[in-house]
């Protein structure tokens, strides 16, 4: 029951952290590994780039400005930020309708597997608590040990075993 925003917004700083650590590894590489270089830095050079990248880079711009704005969810904004890198794949000729119906065709396929998992989880998780197994397994944990650490970690354990097989929700 996390708030999706919030959850998103924890994730900025460690990406940020992250992306900059992958830029100094790469840039220490590089050096290393004497990469030849393209040319010295100027304004003129990134002024131009910038001009190419800016339909990309208003990627988080529509992510960001329609969370914050409260144009649309978390969720939304991920629908609406894929929609917009398919408009841009058509628009820079990146993307022909062959790779897209490929692409529809490969996502449904994952997506259909992944539901009938979930779907079997479930069902899973009704014959256990039809058969009392909880009751059963209660049980069985507290004849072992009354201890709130030891009835913790097997709990835990329980739930690492189980989660191997199941959704979180009928665990």
């Amino acid at each position: 029951n996390a708030s999706i925003g919030q959850l998103f917004l924890a994730g900025v700083l460690p990406g940020l952290f992250i992306g900059g650590a992958l830029m100094l590894t790469v840039g220490i590489l590089s050096h290393r590994r004497k990469y030849p270089v393209s040319g010295r830095f100027s304004i003129k050079r990134f002024i131009i780039a910038l001009k190419e990248a800016f339909l990309p880079l208003l990627t988080p711009v529509i992510i960001l400005g329609g969370i914050f704005s409260c144009i649309f969810t978390p969720t939304e904004a991920a629908v609406a930020a894929v929609d917009y890198m398919l408009l841009l794949g058509l628009y820079y000729g990146n993307i022909s309708w062959k790779n897209f119906y490929y692409e529809v065709v490969r996502v449904g396929t994952t997506i259909g597997a992944l539901m009938l998992i979930i779907s079997i989880s479930g069902l899973t998780g009704w014959v256990y608590a039809r058969e009392q197994l909880p009751l059963q397994l209660t049980s069985v944990v507290t004849s072992i040990t009354s201890e709130p650490h030891f009835v913790m970690l097997i709990v835990i354990g329980i739930g690492l075993v189980l989660g191997m097989f199941m959704d979180a929700v009928p665990i």
